[in-house]
């Protein structure tokens, strides 16, 4: 409190941590609080500031995931793909695997089954990257496609969680033939990516 006043605090004063989930997201800072009234009297008297300060902060947060991930899917979205190239190096990483998966005329498959059932396909789709790459590694790039970025592993275990995907996928959408088109590529840190 010193270093706010740049000295001695007016006294009396009273603070109060403003908490959510646990967490310290702000701090309410009261000067001169009149001794013969309760403290409650004046948390009660800025009890709205304490709402909107808790409310601000879930907006931020909200907004935060919002502009990072898609909101069909949940996935990550584009943009945040650019910031993780942006903050991408390739000497970061020994290996680097990506998987780009296209489901192939969505249109086509909205059309015959209807919008509801072509949003199942990419919510499964989306659960099932996420189940086995791992959320943080999968981006929804445009409204069909997905990106996967798996760093730091290795050939075999590549391999097996790419076919892993594509087994699951034809499991789950035997009747549509090319459900999906992946592209696949591996890189060591000796090769440019």
């Amino acid at each position: 409190l010193r270093s706010c006043y740049g000295g001695e605090p007016p006294l009396p004063i009273m603070a109060s941590g403003i908490y959510e989930g646990g967490q310290l997201i702000s701090c309410l800072l009261l000067e001169r609080v009149g001794r013969q009234s309760p403290p409650f009297r004046a948390l009660k008297a800025v009890a709205g500031f304490i709402r909107r300060t808790q409310n601000l902060h879930a907006l931020q947060q909200d907004y935060r995931y919002a502009v990072s991930h898609d909101h069909k899917t949940g996935l990550l979205n584009y943009d945040s793909y650019l910031r993780y190239l942006d903050a991408a190096h390739e000497a970061l990483f020994s290996a680097f695997g990506m998987v780009g998966v296209h489901i192939a005329d969505l249109r086509d498959f909205n059309y015959r089954f209807g919008a509801r059932k072509g949003d199942e396909l990419l919510l499964f789709t989306a659960g099932l990257l996420s189940e086995i790459f791992g959320a943080e590694n999968c981006y929804r790039m445009s409204g069909a496609g997905f990106l996967v970025l798996c760093p730091d592993i290795t050939y075999d275990a590549f391999a097996a969680r790419c076919g892993q995907l594509q087994k699951r996928l034809e499991e789950a959408y035997p009747g549509w033939t090319v459900c999906c088109i992946f592209s696949t590529e591996m890189a060591y840190c000796s090769q440019a990516w």
